[in-house]
């Protein structure tokens, strides 16, 4: 009876230290799941810092809010930045325009294209006026 104890007690011992290996194995891998999701946080945050700082850069002396609370706030800010470079650009083309032609009609542009104007004739025009754009594009503020 004493042997079948002893012999019971050895399998559970046996049982409990391949328990232990497993787990053991378990944890290591966690653990290194944890180092890899730790770099990959860092990535992230390097990355996504500079893109949070241009809509709410970081002043001296004042604590700057949580990364991901200014992430979540960027998509409204840029979209807002958006809608004053829509006005801005046209705006600033325009006075270029008439810095030139001081007597110009531009109301004639406010309405868009030329209802004659088809798209083909349109494409062409801007193929033709790229390069003049770019140049225009070096004189115009994104402030």
């Amino acid at each position: 009876m004493l042997k079948m104890q002893l012999i019971r007690e050895m399998e559970l011992r046996i049982a409990e230290e391949s328990d232990l290996v497993l787990c053991m194995q378990n944890i290591r891998h966690l653990n290194d799941q944890l180092e890899l999701k730790k770099q990959e946080l860092k990535t992230l945050t390097e990355v996504a810092e500079p893109v949070a700082n241009l809509f709410e850069p970081k002043r001296p002396g004042v604590e700057a809010r949580p990364l991901v609370d200014r992430l979540k706030d960027t998509p409204e800010k840029l979209k807002a930045y958006l809608q004053r470079l829509r006005k801005s650009i046209p705006q600033q083309v325009l006075s270029f325009v008439r810095s030139f032609y001081p007597k110009a009609n531009l109301n004639v542009v406010a309405d868009g294209v030329a209802g004659d104007c088809t798209d083909d004739k349109l494409k062409t025009i801007m193929e033709e006026v790229e390069p003049i754009a770019d140049r225009v594009a070096q004189h115009i503020s994104l402030k």
